[in-house]
């Protein structure tokens, strides 16, 4: 009998909203983090026994209380036709190997490097950029490298461990990824880079990766440990979610040449190969102790970048 993911319409809208207010310095409620429910447990029960009536159908629950496992036929699926809560039903075959890899690595660390893993649906990816969010609600940072699956994902801080550079197709920066837009567009725009990029092929308007370019990951996930147990002893709240912070102080990092380049470089604050560049740790722990205080206002905010941007074209 096969065997189908049915992905309920859930909290996914009040979740995102929320996520982005907490993880921007910007925001007044910048470090609120908390929980919310993925989905109302009444939506889950009535759709639980609405499957269960079909002839011959068995259904399941996942880590997921929002996604469901039914065993059916997809003509007795469709048969009385889908409830409204319904929001999409898919047959990825790497569902439960996904699940239980991610699974695998779940703590209560402030920094959480994902498993890479098989290639997956856009379902899935959705649904799993949303535990993201939900896991930055909770204070805890998500990291992987580029060359996984993560590297479309807007809730993820994406590390460039290898030359590797994804524009996904699942996600939009507009709507996903706000917090890179300016700078993905400074590039794109870039004359020499619009022209040479005309005839490639790739999701122009996607939340774009990597964020930052360093050689090991763990490197990465010990330095935002590290700022997030000093910021304890101070009485702050770990960071979070990261890319909002990052994208905000593009001072830490260093402009480097990528190696074997599958873009082409430029000299803005973002490019393709490396992100925002090669992260200079006691910079990004000065800009993180700056978080202990009011944020700077936008126009000081600006200022600072034009400053950069400045040097950075004569140096």
């Amino acid at each position: 009998m096969p065997e189908f993911q049915v992905y309920l319409k859930n909290n996914e809208r009040l979740i995102t909203k929320w996520f982005h207010q907490v993880s921007n310095p910007r925001s007044k409620v910048y470090g609120s983090h908390r929980e919310i429910s993925v989905i109302d447990e009444a939506i889950v029960e009535r759709a639980r026994r609405f499957f269960s009536m079909g002839e011959g159908t068995f259904v399941r629950t996942t880590l997921f209380k929002d996604v469901l496992l039914v065993n059916t036929s997809f003509k007795e699926l469709i048969k009385r036709g889908l409830p409204k809560y319904v929001q999409s039903i898919d047959d990825d075959p790497h569902f439960h190997a996904t699940l239980e890899e991610y699974q695998k690595t779940l703590n209560h660390n402030s920094v959480q490097i994902l498993p890479k893993l098989p290639p997956i649906r856009a379902d899935l990816k959705r649904r799993l950029n949303l535990e993201c969010m939900i896991e930055g609600l909770k204070g805890r940072s998500m990291i992987a490298s580029n060359d996984s699956i993560w590297a479309e994902m807007p809730a993820v801080t994406v590390v460039a461990e290898s030359p590797k550079t994804v524009f996904s197709s699942t996600f939009s920066r507009k709507d996903y990824a706000p917090y890179q837009n300016y700078f993905v567009n400074v590039y794109l725009w870039d004359p020499e880079i619009r022209t040479p990029l005309k005839s490639r092929q790739f999701s122009r308007f996607g939340r774009a990766s990597p964020d930052l370019t360093i050689k090991k990951i763990d490197d990465f996930a010990q330095l935002v440990t590290s700022l997030n147990q000093k910021r304890a002893i101070k009485g702050a709240k770990p960071l979070g979610f990261l890319n909002y912070f990052l994208y905000q102080n593009p001072q830490a990092f260093k402009r480097v040449s990528g190696q074997e380049a599958e873009y082409p470089e430029s000299p803005t604050f973002w490019s393709a190969n490396i992100g925002l560049g090669k992260l200079d740790f006691e910079h990004l722990e000065k800009c993180a102790n700056r978080l202990l205080s009011p944020p700077l206002p936008l126009w000081k905010w600006a200022w600072v970048n034009f400053l950069t941007l400045f040097k950075i074209k004569h140096f």
